[in-house]
């Protein structure tokens, strides 16, 4: 009997000391799980070149759009003119766009492009462009491999400061104020055709957003503006018109809070839509997929701001379903893929980050240039993640200073 008890004593010893070393193993350090991925950050340059030479070194710059080529579009502001100057950024050159486009004699007379907006895989671009002789800022589409300039015959007093979006037939969506009714109206122009076409004109209030390969439209339509009672919708030649609503309960009712909306922003090939819907707990990002429907995207979790999670907006999709956005609260950006969830963007770009942009270390990458300058690309080949392009605000000599920005997948 006692053997037995000293028995019973060895092995509940033998017992703790076992369980001491697993809770030693256990309360040891974790590894930092390692991010899906990682992005590099180039900037884009601010000397901005014709064929001829420099043109000009840019005081602040930003982004637009980008092509699948990583092709870059945007606008910029140098030191000896307030006047906004339309770049291309191809083959590691910044390209004045007015140059290109026009001959000498009207770049002498005073005509530039203002404001690209958006650019497709063939190179055509949108946008504004400025004329001299009427000073006013109508619509532009060019083509590169025809060297040809058309402008939209329409007065650019009713154009709307929404973006211009093109896909890679060259059709044109976007918004401007209807004439007859004084409110903003979806349009296309079609590739080849001198004249626009209203899309949906039996709403008072519609906003063109984006136009994929297959001519699906998506943005918003409703009785007033986006904030005030708006739905995503999508648009497709010969079929019935899908209207998102918000995924929150009905919060109209409650004092104090906002009127609920969804808002279209982007449309993928497979027709994905992505967006912003109102729900309880403030703005989330939505992606819709046909045969699934809306999804709400989540907010934005910050580790570093009190592990509050913030509001969401999705600016762009690409192919593969990935959303990028950002938090209108705080104005960080976000990727979201289906395996992943909300990531924090600015916490998988590679550090120390490329000289010119070393000094944001708030992570604020410039979103609010309307809203919708981060877009994101198809994945290349053999790469999981798409590239993303934007806008970047670092501090240079105590001023601020915007930079547009590429973000390149190591994976």
């Amino acid at each position: 009997m006692f053997t037995g008890w000293k028995r019973t004593v060895v092995l509940v010893a033998a017992a703790l000391a076992v369980g001491l070393l697993c809770v030693g193993l256990t309360t040891a350090a974790k590894p930092k799980p390692q991010p899906p991925v990682t992005y590099t950050m180039t900037l884009v340059p601010l000397e901005i070149r014709d064929r001829d030479g420099l043109v000009g070194t840019a005081s602040s710059m930003w982004a637009s759009s980008m092509n699948n080529w990583g092709e870059v579009v945007g606008t910029a502001v140098t030191p000896d003119s307030w006047r906004n100057r339309g770049w291309l950024y191809s083959g590691g050159v910044t390209w004045d766009l007015t140059h290109l486009i026009f001959p000498e004699h009207l770049v002498l007379a005073g005509w530039r492009v203002s404001t690209p907006e958006d650019i497709n895989d063939a190179g055509q671009i949108v946008g504004r462009l400025y004329d001299p002789e009427r000073n006013i800022y109508p619509v532009f589409r060019y083509t590169p491999s025809e060297d040809r300039l058309e402008v939209l015959g329409v007065d650019p007093s009713m154009l709307t400061g929404h973006k211009l979006a093109i896909n890679n037939l060259g059709d044109v969506v976007g918004t401007l104020i209807r004439p007859e009714v004084g409110s903003p109206g979806a349009f296309v122009w079609n590739f080849g055709q001198d004249n626009i076409t209203w899309l949906l004109p039996d709403y008072e209030y519609t906003e063109g957003r984006e136009i994929n390969d297959a001519g699906q439209i998506t943005g918003t339509i409703g009785p007033h503006a986006i904030n005030a009672g708006g739905r995503a919708f999508r648009y497709t030649l010969d079929e019935p018109l899908l209207v998102l609503e918000p995924l929150g309960p009905d919060i109209s009712s409650i004092p104090g809070s906002k009127i609920e909306f969804t808002l279209g922003t982007a449309i993928n090939d497979s027709g994905q839509v992505a967006g912003t819907t109102t729900v309880k707990e403030g703005h989330r990002a939505f992606r819709y997929t046909d045969g699934v429907g809306m999804v709400n995207l989540g907010g934005l979790r910050r580790s570093d701001r009190r592990n509050a999670t913030y509001d969401s907006e999705a600016t762009d999709i690409n192919s593969a379903g990935q959303v990028v956005g950002y938090s209108p609260n705080v104005g960080y950006p976000f990727l979201w893929t289906e395996a992943n969830g909300m990531l924090d963007l600015w916490t998988l770009i590679k550090k120390p980050l490329p000289q010119g942009a070393e000094d944001s270390s708030t992570g604020d990458i410039g979103t609010d240039y309307h809203g919708y300058a981060l877009v994101i690309k198809d994945p290349a080949d053999g790469k999981t993640f798409g590239p993303i392009a934007g806008n970047i605000n670092a501090r240079s000599g105590g001023t601020v200073q915007r930079r547009a920005f590429i973000l390149t997948p190591d994976r």
